[in-house]
């Protein structure tokens, strides 16, 4: 086991709960914060339907100085995917 990572973890289980306020549903997205019960930080989360059952989910950290790096939307996909919809 990597002690780095795993730095205060005792072997319980982690529980994540989703904040039910947060829940934001349309027709191509899915949005929601979710929590760690033994911590006070929130997860932004986002499920995008793609096509066919496939999903894509992007879990992103609310309260940070400094913000997760992310492509810029073409740079890795030749073209958007189109859903089935």
């Amino acid at each position: 086991m990597n002690h780095r990572f795993h730095r205060g973890e005792k072997g319980n289980e982690v529980v994540y709960n989703v904040l039910p306020e947060s829940v934001n549903i349309q027709t191509d997205v899915i949005q929601m914060k979710v929590t760690r019960q033994d911590r006070s930080e929130n997860l932004a989360v986002e499920i995008y339907f793609i096509a066919d059952n496939i999903y894509r989910m992007k879990i992103m950290p609310t309260e940070t100085a400094r913000q997760r790096y992310e492509i810029p939307v073409g740079d890795v996909l030749v073209s958007e995917l189109k859903g089935d919809r």
